[in-house]
């Protein structure tokens, strides 16, 4: 149990940019910038080392995004058709901003989909700590263990480790994960009852 009189929540600072970000849908951040994904196909980096009209960093992306994750230098996209999409970040020693190349993770091919045929549509996905996973709208369950981070590495390690058995009309629509103890999952299905559609909940973990 938390002791909330424990817990003290406060305002250390406000981070004021040096032009306008409008419309944001995403957000991910750590200790050196923080990236936005907006609704003009567009992805914002900028420090999170200052607080006075801080330059923003802009550059497109290559299709509509849904979500972004930041871990370090490197930026994990889910584009708006279930594609996910890998760049890093590199910085000058002016301290200019820029991106590599957009690479898309392309798991065609790859041994993991020998004894899967279907679509890999993403519909979510999660980067935290060493663990990165997604989720297929239909419930196939990928998990990766990132000794570096780069793609190479998240396709090498990439495993299927479940496959969720949903309603008829059900598909998937978010993921969580718990790290403690070894990993937890929590999966989102929204499916219709013949009234409504409704949600819930698959919780499992990984042995």
């Amino acid at each position: 149990m938390y002791n909330y009189k424990d817990i003290n929540m406060t305002l250390n600072r406000i981070i004021t940019l040096s032009s306008p970000v409008t419309e944001v849908l995403d957000l991910s951040y750590n200790q050196d910038r923080i990236a936005l994904i907006t609704a003009q196909q567009k992805i914002c980096l900028f420090s999170n080392l200052s607080t006075h009209s801080v330059p923003v960093f802009e550059f497109p992306l290559p299709q509509p995004a849904a979500k972004i994750q930041m871990l370090g230098d490197f930026i994990l996209c889910l584009m708006g058709d279930g594609v996910l999409e890998t760049c890093q970040v590199i910085t000058d020693k002016d301290n200019k901003i820029s991106l590599s190349k957009w690479t898309q993770m392309d798991l065609s091919g790859h041994a993991v989909l020998q004894d899967q045929d279907v679509f890999i549509y993403v519909v979510d996905f999660v980067l935290q700590g060493h663990i990165f996973a997604f989720t297929t709208r239909y419930g196939l369950v990928f998990v990766s263990y990132m000794d570096t981070l780069t793609l190479s590495c998240l396709l090498r390690n990439l495993k299927c480790v479940h496959q969720l058995h949903l309603d008829s009309t059900g598909f998937i629509s978010n993921m969580a994960v718990d790290q403690q103890h070894g990993p937890k999952f929590a999966i989102i299905e929204r499916y219709f009852d013949e009234i409504q559609w409704v949600s819930k909940v698959h919780v499992f973990e990984l042995g």
